[in-house]
Order: C-alpha cells, then sequence, then structure tokens
C-alpha cells in the first residue's frame, strides 16, 4: 500500500528536475531547427522551369503542374503533403521550390489547403510572437544536463 503511493511521489519528483519541454504556446513558440520541412515555397514563378519532376516524384501526388500564365508552374495540396522533401531534392531549378520554417498550416476549409503557384510563391505570414529555445529554459531554471 505504502509502495503503491510512494512511487508514484518518487517518479514525479524526479521529473521536477528534468529538462522542460513546453511552453506557453501560443505566445511563445520554440524555434524550428534550420532544417526544419516546414510548407513548401515557389520561391519564383519565373524559377521553375515548368519540367514537371516535383510532380512526377511526390510520393502522394500532392504536386500537380498547372498552366499557369504562359508557363507551366506547381500547384500543391497541402492536405496530401506528407513533407518528404522529395521534389525539393529533384528539382534542377535552384529558384524554384524550398521549405519554409511554417508550421501553422490548418485551415478551416478543405480547398484553403490547396495552393495555386501564385499563392505558393508568397512567403507564409509569421504572426509576432516570442521565439524561445529549450537551452534558455534550462538556463532560467538553472538546469544542467552536462552540456
Amino acid at each position: 500500500m505504502v509502495t503503491s503511493i510512494l512511487r508514484p511521489l518518487s517518479m514525479a519528483f524526479q521529473h521536477v528536475f528534468r529538462r522542460t519541454f513546453t511552453v506557453k504556446y501560443p505566445f511563445k513558440v520554440l524555434k524550428p531547427a534550420e532544417r526544419y520541412r516546414g510548407r513548401l515555397m515557389l520561391r519564383s514563378i519565373d524559377g521553375c522551369i515548368g519540367c514537371g519532376l516535383c510532380s512526377w516524384v511526390c510520393p502522394t501526388k500532392a504536386i500537380l503542374v498547372v498552366q499557369e500564365a504562359e508557363r507551366k508552374a506547381p500547384s500543391l495540396d497541402l492536405g496530401r503533403c506528407c513533407m518528404c522533401g522529395l521534389c525539393v531534392e529533384i528539382c534542377p531549378s535552384p529558384l524554384a521550390l524550398t521549405f519554409t520554417s511554417a508550421y501553422e498550416l490548418c485551415e478551416y476549409d478543405k480547398e484553403r489547403l490547396i495552393y495555386q503557384p501564385w499563392r505558393l510563391s508568397q512567403p507564409p505570414a509569421e504572426p509576432p510572437r516570442e521565439y524561445v529555445r529549450v537551452k534558455d529554459i534550462d538556463e532560467k531554471r538553472l538546469i544542467s544536463h552536462g552540456r
């Protein structure tokens, strides 16, 4: 009986001195890593050569090459995209596809998840927030993990 009470208390006490991984979201957010794969962005519609390799390599068929004005450009369905990065790797043009650090990608309407080339070329809007790092939180709480 006593062990059934003391065991959970000892586990909780151990976690008091461990590293913090939560922040007061949405007021403070953790800064994504530099290599984080967020929403795709078309750097320039003119930078895309319209070859269609991104559409061909996409495992979920989230990218469709459409006719935009006088040229072909990719259209993205974020509802199907698995953020694998194959489209960015295979793209022969360095001025076409890239990843951003945007991770809040939800929408109320399913149709808003489909990004036409003109919308895909706009950088995602980032609301003003305070970005924090886990290391800063640890230093504030005077917790050291041997780093």
